[in-house]
């Protein structure tokens, strides 16, 4: 698929029926935070964007980007945390929400350590499953030969998990297995 028909790869990206977290997987982090710009405008459901680069909400408040009302960012850190995945589990599991983790990489090293991190999205994931909030992570990451590589190890994606590899002027959809 091609990056110019960005709405088909929207459309079919969101269309997947997922149990668990889908990955956004991309090299160029300019290329991702404009795909996850996309993204956010062409859902009609609540968005929470958690920024961990704090890359998007720079651009929404340089007015490079517009937020639309649906979006509410939040830039979290390990010491606010705690409240912080409260509320949005409570806000997530109660109604169809779209919660954005931006990204994978900020996250890890914002908290530390992989297993807060990894602890943290699946709890998001399976306590909104119920009302299809769907949790989105987005990995700035190289991909190897067998893997994809995120700074701080290779990452096994789990099975059922939905892949969009995005590259400078293509975009692929695959589901782990």
């Amino acid at each position: 698929m091609q990056l110019h028909n960005i709405k088909q790869i929207l459309d079919k990206f969101l269309s997947q029926k997922t149990t668990g977290p889908d990955i956004i997987l991309c090299s160029n982090p300019l290329l991702k935070c404009v795909f996850l710009e996309k993204l956010v405008h062409h859902t009609n459901h609540g968005v929470i964007y958690l920024d961990f680069d704090m890359l998007y909400s720079g651009y929404v408040n340089s007015g490079i980007f517009d937020l639309p009302a649906n979006v509410l960012v939040r830039r979290p850190n390990l010491s606010d945390w705690r409240a912080e995945i409260t509320s949005i589990i409570q806000t997530t599991s109660a109604h169809e929400y779209m919660i954005i983790i931006d990204s994978l990489n900020g996250m890890m090293t914002s908290f530390g350590h992989k297993r807060l991190t990894l602890h943290s999205i699946m709890l998001m994931s399976s306590l909104g499953v119920n009302v299809n909030t769907r949790v989105i992570i987005a990995a700035i990451t190289k991909k190897t030969t067998d893997s994809w590589k995120i700074p701080g190890g290779h990452t096994n994606l789990p099975n059922n998990m939905y892949t969009l590899d995005i590259a400078d002027n293509s975009a692929k959809l695959t589901k782990a297995t």
